[in-house]
């Protein structure tokens, strides 16, 4: 039995309106995938310059911790470095000390042992000329407690002069080393201002 037609137009119509129906609903989900891509990638962005900047933050902490390990060490080697430069200048001075008084002496023995020799070639010459046999045997006398005590004078005289020697060359050694102590201290000084963060940052 044929079907009437006003049916088998409102079949037409529905099939029609499933074609629009149908494109429109993909198109917009299409869309919302389109629209929601950038979003996910800025988050993507954003996650990833926030975990650089912990990464970078966490090495800054650490390397301000290395630093101030290395700046305790330091303070305390020149802390020790100082103490032994206060030692070996304690050392010094008192080398100094010693050969300033040894070239005092020295300088005091020679002036002696001087007029002692002119003395002694004075009294030779009164016994050469002394007419009086008892006087001259009294004088000899003296004459040679003189050369005892001349001799005993030049035999200081020549050990102050190897004390001097001695003395100097252990003063220029022991100044070298105090030289090469302060030299150290320089060096941990700057090492010191070297573990600075502002000193840090420019190096």
């Amino acid at each position: 039995m044929p079907q009437p037609r006003s049916l088998t137009l409102g079949r037409w119509l529905c099939l029609a309106a499933l074609c629009l129906i149908a494109p429109a609903t993909a198109l917009a989900q299409t869309s919302k995938l389109t629209d929601s891509a950038p979003v996910n990638d800025k988050a993507d962005k954003d996650k990833a310059n926030e975990n650089q900047i912990i990464t970078a933050l966490l090495e800054e902490v650490r390397l301000l911790r290395l630093a101030l390990e290395g700046k305790n060490m330091t303070a305390s080697r020149l802390q020790m470095a100082i103490e032994r430069i206060k030692l070996q200048q304690e050392t010094v001075n008192r080398l100094a000390k010693e050969l300033e008084e040894t070239r005092t002496k020295l300088a005091d023995l020679k002036v002696m042992v001087t007029r002692m020799t002119e003395y002694t070639k004075d009294m030779e010459i009164q016994i050469r000329n002394e007419m009086f046999p008892a006087k001259r045997v009294e004088m000899e006398k003296q004459l040679r407690m003189l050369k005892i005590e001349v001799e005993a004078l030049q035999t200081l005289q020549q050990r102050q002069l190897e004390r001097e020697v001695l003395l100097n060359m252990q003063l220029q050694t022991e100044q070298t080393k105090l030289r090469d102590l302060n030299d150290k201290l320089d060096a941990l000084d700057d090492e010191l201002d070297g573990l600075k963060p502002g000193n840090r940052t420019k190096k």
